[in-house]
């Protein structure tokens, strides 16, 4: 295993440790406060749940090897890897991907075969995927798909958390349960910057860069913490730590939401073949 991979499944696992302990805390204060329910058991159990299945997840698509690429030794290997992220997390379409990854295999394996040293084939491999998209993509143009993909991301994350309060009250009406402003906040930030960012630098060397999404979850938990105990008495603070704000409050933001993920993907589609360029 090499130390990209290893880095991704320990980040995943320590990701999944990180979530379950804290539905246990959080279980644990709800307990103290005799404010627990069979929704609330039903919820954290479901919760605990994804997160154990979270991990074989990561390996099967992010960790093991195919048929094709274990036929590739460690030196080969290791430049297929960038090249590979850089590729699959670009916003070329699903069949370019997959076009790119077999044509890059078939290449590095016949160049395997021949004795031919993995440098000469590829040289750098950062460089040699970056050439690969732009003999397909117009750059200028690719971060209009990149900040609908944050629309999508923050629509569905938004959805996702608003359905999760909601089953832990289900007394409560749906449309008028309240996200935390903080929280809201967080997964802006995830949505637009965190995702994009790891990307971008999926196709590097530094593989520490899988681990930013958690350790960016710790230093947003830390920062929350550390305003709240010195700079609690500031109004706009407090409103950011404990406010709430109804981002489903009606059933026509409702189908808004629902209907704007298939437009999204329909213009998305629509943008890729207009910007996007093909090989002769």
């Amino acid at each position: 295993m090499t130390k990209r991979n290893k880095i991704v499944l320990g980040s995943s696992i320590f990701l999944s440790l990180c979530v379950i302990a804290t539905v246990i805390i959080n279980l644990k204060y709800k307990i103290q406060n005799s404010d627990i329910n069979t929704n609330s058991l039903i919820l954290i159990g479901i919760i605990i749940l994804l997160s154990i299945i979270s991990i074989p997840v990561v390996y099967f698509l992010k960790v093991r090897k195919s048929k094709f690429e274990r036929m590739l030794n460690n030196e080969y290997f290791q430049k297929y890897e960038i090249i590979k992220d850089a590729v699959m997390n670009s916003q070329l379409s699903g069949i370019n991907k997959k076009e790119i990854k077999e044509d890059i295999l078939d290449i590095l394996i016949s160049a395997q075969k021949s004795g031919k040293p993995a440098e000469d084939t590829v040289g750098n491999p950062e460089t040699f995927a970056g050439e690969i998209i732009l003999s397909y993509a117009r750059p200028g143009r690719l971060p209009v798909l990149s900040i609908m993909d944050g629309i999508m991301y923050f629509i569905l994350f938004i959805m996702g958390v608003n359905i999760f309060m909601w089953f832990e009250q289900t007394n409560v009406s749906f449309f008028k349960t309240g996200i935390d402003i903080s929280i809201i906040t967080f997964l802006f930030i995830i949505s637009f910057i965190l995702i994009p960012v790891t990307k971008k630098l999926a196709s590097t060397h530094n593989y520490w860069m899988f681990i930013l999404p958690v350790a960016s979850g710790i230093v947003f938990v830390l920062f929350a913490e550390i305003t709240r105990r010195f700079f609690y008495s500031n109004e706009i603070i407090r409103q950011f730590l404990d406010g709430t704000v109804r981002m489903v409050p009606n059933i026509f933001i409702l189908i808004l939401y629902i209907v704007l993920i298939p437009i999204i993907l329909f213009f998305k589609s629509y943008v890729r073949r207009q910007l996007l360029k093909t090989i002769d």
